[in-house]
């Protein structure tokens, strides 16, 4: 039983904010995440909204929870090395700060050993007792000592687990890669999933150009450059919290991956279209069409669940896109009153997410084999509906941030194979200059991460009996 020292300490642990308690924010963060199983990115925007950080102590709190995750099992892994019992016979409060100070150890050389072995071990006299506390301080000082010395699997006898640990990934995921792409790609893919993406926004081209979004973005301290592909795209340098910027504010711009901009612009919808966007929430793709249709025509958005889908409520009337209109619908359950109503279809599938690991690094240890099997299913009813709702002569862009054949290639083949009235969409015409090349098959498109330098994306495009571009 804790005594009342102990209960008071903890109480005010648990209201973080002041400078020096970064860690004890990453911890709290990092703990809450395991319990709730959330997604890292939303609790972390949470507590970055809600706490006041100095610049380099925000992106100190974001290395630290998206690096502790992203390592995950490599940090267990090592953990063992030096505990006599099971990591999961600690408490989630030891066990994570043990995560955190491996991290540290093996992974940020700009802060020396002694003072992640020292923070840790505080924490655990806060968080635990003095003997968890001492078992803290032994294990991540041998960890210290020996991290040169540590007996990794060999990459040329045992290639999958090497992959699995060096580059801290499931066992299984490591094993699909490999089977598909070879060693090469496969370890680069691994690499690229590590690397930090860069924050990317999409112009509001309702109400400025980009290089006027660039002027005012300068003018309030934050340095930004476009993007390669998406003509609206730039990437940002920013320190603070960007939706304190008075820009953001005023809907000037949105956080959208270069990928997901390049989604609308494929479907390339026009002004005065019936645009039919199937599973849209949270609007993101929904609001870039509106964008391109410079507000004129109807874009249905709709989504399973009715919550959700105020978000695209929330993103339409911040950016002053009015021709948006939201229904609950469940996508595979197309309405009569929908067939061959629409110009263009967006379905941006649910999907494995595993093309963007770099983003959502929590996501590869929330996915299992199965759910690739079993979201392929719910895929394939989905692109029929939405099918169905495509006029003669439309087109309809399938997309999904994920490379995984089940969920992509085998979903569309067996469409075009099974509907005689569809057809391959060439995509050449709309793609960038530097993308051409990404075409390898008629109407399909795979966006790659360590060879494009993108979140991982697989977009189709598929004509009902006519020619549309």
């Amino acid at each position: 039983m804790a005594n009342k020292k102990q209960l008071t300490a903890r109480e005010n642990a648990r209201a973080p904010g002041q400078e020096g308690q970064t860690r004890e924010i990453a911890l709290q963060v990092l703990k809450d995440l395991e319990e709730k199983q959330t997604y890292a990115n939303l609790a972390l925007s949470r507590v970055l909204n809600r706490v006041l950080l100095p610049g380099n102590e925000r992106s100190l709190l974001t290395e630290l929870v998206y690096g502790t995750i992203q390592r995950r099992n490599t940090l267990d892994w090592v953990l063992q090395q030096f505990l006599k019992h099971p990591l999961d016979k600690l408490t989630p409060w030891i066990r994570t700060i043990l995560r955190l100070g491996v991290y540290q150890i093996l992974y940020l050389d700009r802060i020396p050993d002694a003072a992640a072995v020292d923070e840790s071990v505080k924490l655990a006299q806060r968080y635990g007792h003095r003997g968890v506390a001492g078992l803290t301080n032994a294990v991540l000082r041998k960890v210290s000592a020996e991290k040169e010395s540590l007996p990794w699997p060999s990459r040329d006898t045992q290639p999958e687990s090497y992959l699995s640990l060096c580059y801290s990934y499931p066992l299984w995921m490591v094993q699909r890669w490999l089977h598909r792409l070879g060693w090469d790609e496969t370890e680069a893919l691994c690499i690229s999933g590590n690397k930090a993406p860069p924050l990317t926004v999409r112009t509001n081209t309702l109400r400025n150009s980009r290089k006027d979004l660039m002027h005012r973005l300068h003018q309030e301290d934050v340095e930004s450059q476009e993007c390669r592909y998406a003509p609206e795209g730039l990437h940002l340098q920013l320190a603070g919290n960007l939706s304190s910027l008075k820009s953001f504010q005023e809907g000037l711009f949105q956080v959208q991956g270069e990928s997901s901009m390049l989604v609308s612009h494929l479907l390339n919808p026009q002004p005065g279209e019936r645009v039919l966007d199937v599973c849209s929430a949270p609007g993101g793709k929904t609001v870039h069409m509106g964008l391109l249709m410079q507000n004129r025509g109807k874009i249905r958005a709709s989504d399973l669940y009715p919550q959700r889908l105020k978000l695209v409520q929330e993103a339409a009337a911040r950016q002053g896109v009015s021709i948006v209109r939201t229904e609950p619908l469940d996508g595979r359950q197309m309405p009569a009153h929908y067939h061959e109503r629409f110009d263009r279809v967006l379905l941006d599938v649910p999907c494995s997410g595993l093309g963007v690991i770099r983003r959502k690094s929590d996501l590869k240890w929330k996915r299992e084999p199965e759910d690739i099997v079993a979201l392929q299913l719910l895929q394939k009813e989905l692109l029929a509906a939405a099918y169905r709702a495509l006029k003669p002569k439309g087109v309809l862009v399938y997309s999904a941030c994920t490379l995984e054949p089940e969920e992509t290639d085998q979903v569309v083949q067996a469409f075009l194979e099974n509907e005689p009235s569809s057809e391959p969409a060439l995509l050449a015409p709309l793609l960038p200059a530097g993308l051409v090349e990404a075409e390898k098959e008629a109407g399909i498109v795979r966006l790659w991460p360590h060879k494009d330098d993108l979140d991982g994306f697989f977009i189709a495009k598929i004509r009902k009996n006519g020619i549309g571009s």
